[in-house]
């Protein structure tokens, strides 16, 4: 398998010893290259030995948990995990009657995705995926990704089709030079492919017609540029997108999402410690690099960690800078036209955790004594569905930093 090395984005595309495509930068935050056009298919893995290793210690206390071995369901709408030391649990609550239920024990964290029917966990470990289907009660299935050494996995996406899995590795190790790769394995436990990445990225996101893949660099600030990497799977070849002011977050379709906060203020703040509200805007791209729209967002940008559309990539979830009980805590756009699809979501309860974009609905998850209430809520009625109920008796848990929180497709 070929891999071209020569200048892309701000440096030098090139292997070391091990196979791992680095980047070698040639200052920062400079926006002055051209969209490259490389290949970046990897070496496939050989013989790579498991990575995953059965909890050790105590599980995680949770009140009338079961394991999906012994009661499995039809499929899931949420799953959370959950631990410390070395057991990590991932929870998944079933869709027709919420109970929790212990669906994978392991010594060290993984990040974790379920797939778009809400019927398999994906959990990823270095080189190698565990796949636990939640509707047969048996083991989880090992599929090999790639080599056991090197960054461990920091995201995993289902394809739209739920026939493959991406797992986005990534690591920066001192400050100039960066690994990063990703792994698509088919869910069937076929061999996987291995694609180079660059700038240590955050994020993995499918396009909706599954031919390509973006890794995304999402950053707070929007002075910080980053470039992305746009994998077509098909044929190993793909394009280093050339940075740009806020974060690529997403599709929208075939265009890519990048969002914007502006410099300057919403309005003139009041009192000593005022919050500032800054407006944003939301640009959709080719991956050429080109712009293709640009609209502005009132008070907020769109979600960079996590879901930031729904699955049908019309729907975006923007997240105001400035939040309080009372005021709202998400607004959905239209990404077609930047408009308001409803009013902005508030809660009189406090903030809640906003964990993503479900199928018209957002999905949050609400602290209260003793417990957390996950729960759906139309954006167009703000009516609300409960999901799940995670009553953990341990107050020292929280949903970050430790624990991850993925819905079905993400």
């Amino acid at each position: 398998m070929v891999i071209v090395v020569g200048a892309v984005g701000l440096g030098m595309l090139r292997t070391d010893p091990t196979g791992e495509v680095r980047v070698d930068t040639a200052g920062p935050d400079r926006n002055d290259a051209a969209v490259e056009r490389v290949d970046l298919e990897l070496p496939a893995p050989a013989g790579s030995p498991p990575a995953w290793e059965p909890a050790r210690g105590r599980r995680p206390v949770l009140a009338e948990l079961a394991d999906v071995r012994g009661e499995p369901v039809t499929s899931a709408t949420f799953a959370v995990q959950v631990g410390a030391g070395t057991h990590w649990t991932w929870v998944v609550a079933g869709a027709g009657d919420g109970r929790l239920r212990a669906a994978l024990d392991s010594v060290a964290k993984g990040p974790g995705a379920l797939s778009p029917d809400g019927r398999v966990l994906a959990v990823a470990f270095p080189g190698l995926l565990q796949l636990v289907d939640l509707t047969r009660g048996e083991p989880p299935r090992s599929v090999l990704t790639g080599p056991i050494e090197g960054p461990s996995p920091v995201a995993v996406a289902w394809s739209p089709d739920g026939r493959s899995v991406a797992v986005l590795r990534s690591s920066t190790s001192d400050g100039d030079s960066i690994a990063a790769s990703v792994e698509i394995a088919p869910a069937s436990g076929a061999v996987g492919r291995r694609f180079s990445a660059v700038d240590a990225p955050l994020g993995i996101a499918w396009s909706s017609d599954g031919l390509r893949v973006a890794t995304t660099r999402a950053r707070p600030s929007a002075t910080s540029l980053g470039r992305t990497t746009v994998i077509e799977v098909a044929s190993g070849r793909g394009v280093i997108v050339p940075p740009g002011a806020g974060s690529i977050v997403g599709w929208s379709g075939k265009a890519l999402l990048r969002s914007v906060e502006d410099d300057t203020p919403q309005s003139s703040p009041e009192g000593p410690n005022p919050p500032v509200a800054r407006n944003g805007t939301v640009i959709l791209q080719d991956d050429n690099g080109k712009e293709l729209h640009r609209y502005p967002v009132a008070n907020g940008m769109l979600r960079g960690n996590g879901p930031a559309t729904d699955r049908t990539q019309a729907f975006g979830l923007v997240t105001p800078n400035s939040r309080s009980a009372g005021t709202p805590y998400a607004v959905v756009i239209d990404l077609t036209t930047g408009e308001e699809v409803a009013r902005p979501v508030t809660s009189s309860l406090g903030l809640p955790y906003v964990l993503g974009l479900g199928d018209g609905s957002l999905i949050i998850a609400e602290e209260l004594p003793g417990r957390f209430e996950v729960k759906a809520v139309d954006w167009r009625t703000s009516g609300t569905t409960p999901l799940a109920t995670l009553p953990f008796r341990d107050e020292s848990f929280r949903f970050s930093p430790g624990s991850q929180a993925v819905l079905p497709g993400y």
